[in-house]
């Protein structure tokens, strides 16, 4: 497990580079179907996601201002995760939360 990612959303401008990003950035498999049933099923899977102790949120209000929808549907993902991965914080590091 890794101690610390920052994954910084700013730039981020559609839905499918957003699942790219987290796709990459959390190291979900090549098969990782890029929506949101799939983002919940890699999370939540330690053989399918490598999370790290502590994820930090940065650009989340860019991304909110941009994909309202998603970013919504991410922030709740995120913010039910701790509760199924113990292992894993968030932080918001825009004042998201």
């Amino acid at each position: 497990m890794r101690p610390e990612l920052v994954l910084d959303l700013a730039g981020v401008d559609s839905t499918d580079a957003l699942h790219a990003l987290l796709a990459a950035q959390l190291r979900f498999p090549a098969h990782f179907g890029g929506n949101w049933d799939a983002f919940w099923d890699c999370v939540t899977d330690p053989g399918q996601s490598d999370l790290p102790a502590r994820l930090t949120v940065r650009g989340f209000a860019a991304l909110a201002a941009r994909l309202p929808r998603a970013s919504a549907l991410l922030r709740t993902c995120l913010e039910e995760l701790p509760a199924v991965r113990s292992e894993c914080r968030i932080v918001w590091e825009d004042g998201a939360a």
